[in-house]
């Protein structure tokens, strides 16, 4: 049977699905700046190799949030430009909110949200299931919009380097010409 829950039952179920998972964990929601806590429940999940997907749908991830979050080499991430959905789930428990996975929502908000198991409300838990699976078929993997390097910018990389090279070389030699020269004097 469903549970209603309110914003603190909302936090404390959604690490109970990150702790809890043992084969997969699916992490829906359109904002995204998670908490310590939970980057520290998402590094004891993937340590224990769980299969992580985060679908996210705003692009305007922080620059700390996008280094936080790239330490997860493993977790997939899709970016759904029109998701307003909020899904957190694993195997057997589900949690469908209005709340994103967003700190200062876990502090400030007034959220409220529905806990769904897969034993209790097995029909209910699937078709959430397979609308996430829509989702992340309809989406982009992704990265946080970061750019993947292409050929030319690889090139203009390597000659910028060189060039601080023969600059710093070009530099030290002037000066010890200069300090020569000095010394003649």
């Amino acid at each position: 049977m469903s549970k209603f829950l309110t914003t603190n039952q909302i936090t404390a179920e959604i690490e109970t699905i990150i702790i809890d998972a043992e084969e997969r964990l699916v992490l829906v929601s359109p904002y995204i700046k998670i908490s310590e806590l939970f980057i520290e429940r998402l590094r004891t999940a993937t340590e224990k190799d769980i299969e992580i997907i985060i679908i996210y749908g705003k692009k305007d991830l922080s620059e700390s949030e996008e280094e936080k979050l790239s330490e997860f080499s493993t977790i997939n991430f899709f970016y759904c430009e029109n998701l307003h959905a909020k899904c957190y789930f694993n195997e057997s428990r589900m949690v469908i909110t209005s709340m994103n996975l967003y700190e200062y929502s876990m502090l400030n908000n007034r959220e409220m949200g529905v806990l769904i198991t897969k034993q209790d409300d097995y029909n209910v838990y699937s078709e959430a299931v397979k609308e996430s699976e829509s989702i992340i078929e309809n989406s982009l993997e992704d990265r946080f919009n970061i750019k993947k390097p292409n050929f030319f910018s690889i090139v203009f990389s390597i000659f910028k380097f060189i060039f601080k090279i023969f600059k710093s070389i070009f530099k030290f030699i002037f000066s010890i010409i200069n300090y020569f020269t000095r010394r003649r004097e």
